[in-house]
């Protein structure tokens, strides 16, 4: 069983598992059941796949809200043996499916976003046994159970399958979340026989026109507000049907925006019915009066799409992206995100709404008593609920910055420089006067600068220039015009300053300007954690 609005990850080890049971009890048939739509990239993907796996309607499964019964009658007992939960662990992620949980003799969750102890499955009547791990992909435990078990490859659709789950659910192996285990798991689908080729048609799939009209009009209502260093962006619309595949346009709308969390809330009718195409013109603005109604605004949003889709992809790629935020005026950055997002779980803000997913993707759905007019009070909440998760607290230089620092003084020659740098193994020495003050900053290439031209000089009077104190004061030769930071100022703002100077450390100042440390690229690189070994 995958979850509702499946996804690459959730039917990959759907089907996987199917596979396995076929393998170790040949004579029970065994099933795939999408509960309640999927993400339009999977149903391009089944339009061309879905006779070679074994997928049923869950309405020829009894015991469940969809199967058919004779009025007034209890629901028939369950004809399953066996139900394999895919992908996620929470009863309500699987809809008309959840009253199986309780009718099955036997339930296997396999599911890496959460552990047992956070799942309402486990109190099930029947047999249940959680597979969990700390990897990036539900595939990922999927192939280890495969090979664990030593059933032979799977055929390469599946392989494919398994592949594109990888990737979409680890960002092709590039989501912090990702572990060796799952670039293990896609080296064994590829090397067992998956599709390169389809991978690459299938792992980016067009925009729907919904999608599309909802892609247009949200790079246009987009709100930021930035405080303690974290930019958390909005955005509120509102649509008469339903939309799947709202992950893909914001994660296109993050990557746009640079921002460090963007949230997309989009309203429909309860009406509305999950899998229906939603056609463009059944998109309207939320905060902005529709210029025109609503059959020219409708053209005009496909025009705007179609004049942004340079190549004609049927989506924006990045280059396009940019160019339509820019026209929009809002500053976009490809800075790295900031550090105070390490704190975040948004799995854990929508817990409370009976959501779920990734620490850094996760989504919820839920009705609004008034309808739309709840809507911004509620994205509010969620808004100060991930600030809050954030924390207040910004780190500063001052807290993580190379301290003490090793200065020299300004009436010092270049031997006397360049033997303080070479017996400290440094690359830079912030210059001081006899007050502690900044004055300069001086590097290994003044000082050989400076060497060669006092060797230059002795050559042309032909005296030698041997001795400490026959050189010339570093005043003379040192980087005068020199970048610093403050010892209160954000590890944001100086990231950026090293960023857009491209230089390989800062001199630190307090209030007096003078020097309390040195900021180098390796200090952000601990702060960062990117590598163990620089912590």
């Amino acid at each position: 069983m995958t979850h509702t609005t499946c996804d690459y990850d959730s039917l990959g080890a759907a089907v996987a598992l199917a596979y396995l049971w076929a393998h170790q009890e040949p004579g029970v048939p065994t099933y795939v059941c999408l509960p309640r739509g999927s993400h339009p990239a999977i149903d391009r993907f089944l339009v061309l796949h879905k006779h070679l796996f074994p997928i049923t309607s869950l309405s020829h499964v009894k015991g469940t809200t969809a199967a058919k019964k004779k009025k007034g009658s209890p629901p028939p007992p369950p004809n399953l043996l066996h139900l394999g939960l895919c992908d996620a662990s929470q009863r309500d992620r699987f809809g008309p499916a959840s009253p199986l949980i309780d009718l099955a003799p036997s339930v296997t969750v396999y599911d890496h976003h959460q552990p047992a102890s956070s799942s309402d499955i486990i109190g099930a009547p029947g047999n249940v046994t959680f597979i969990h791990g700390a990897v990036g992909s539900s595939c990922t435990l999927l192939v280890e159970s495969l090979i664990a078990a030593g059933v032979p490859p799977p055929p390469a659709p599946l392989l494919t399958l398994l592949a594109l789950g990888v990737h979409s659910d680890t960002g092709s192996l590039t989501f912090d979340s990702t572990t060796t285990r799952d670039a293990k798991a896609l080296a064994y689908s590829l090397a067992a026989g998956a599709s390169q080729y389809a991978i690459s048609q299938f792992s980016k799939a067009a925009f729907s026109p919904g999608q599309q009209s909802l892609l247009t009009l949200a790079l246009a209502n987009t709100n930021t507000t930035t405080e303690h260093g974290l930019a958390v962006t909005t955005v509120l619309l509102r649509s008469r049907g339903f939309i799947s595949g709202l992950s893909s346009v914001t994660g296109d709308l993050l990557d746009a925006t640079g921002s460090d969390v963007l949230l997309l809330s989009v309203c429909y009718a309860a009406g509305a019915k999950r899998g229906k195409a939603v056609e463009p013109e059944l998109i309207e603005r939320s905060l902005m009066p529709a210029p025109g109604g609503g059959a020219q605004d409708t053209r005009n949003l496909r025009v705007a799409f179609e004049r942004a889709d340079i190549n004609n992809s049927g989506y924006l790629e990045m280059f396009e992206l940019k160019r339509c935020v820019a026209a929009a005026g809002i500053v976009a950055t490809d800075e790295l995100s900031s550090m105070r997002t390490d704190n975040i779980d948004l799995s854990a803000v929508f817990r409370p709404f009976n959501g779920g997913g990734h620490p850094k993707a996760a989504s919820a759905t839920l009705k609004l008593p008034n309808g739309f007019p709840d809507a911004p009070a509620l994205l509010d909440g969620v808004v100060q609920s991930v600030r809050e998760q954030a924390g207040d607290d910004e780190l500063l230089v001052g807290d993580f910055m190379t301290s003490p620092v090793q200065c020299v003084e300004e009436d010092m020659v270049e031997d006397e420089v360049g033997e303080v740098m070479m017996r400290g193994g440094l690359r830079a020495l912030p210059v001081v006067d006899k007050s502690s003050r900044l004055v300069g900053l001086v590097t290994f290439k003044e000082i050989a600068a400076a060497q060669q031209r006092r060797k230059n000089k002795g050559q042309r009077s032909k005296e030698g220039a041997e001795g400490a104190g026959a050189g010339v004061k570093a005043k003379a030769w040192m980087l005068s015009k020199v970048m610093v930071v403050r010892e209160t100022d954000t590890l944001d703002d100086a990231e950026k300053i090293l960023v857009e100077c491209d230089i390989g450390s800062l001199p630190v100042l307090d209030g007096e300007r003078r020097v309390v440390g040195m900021l180098t690229r390796t200090d952000l690189l601990r702060q960062h954690r990117f590598y163990d070994g620089l912590h």
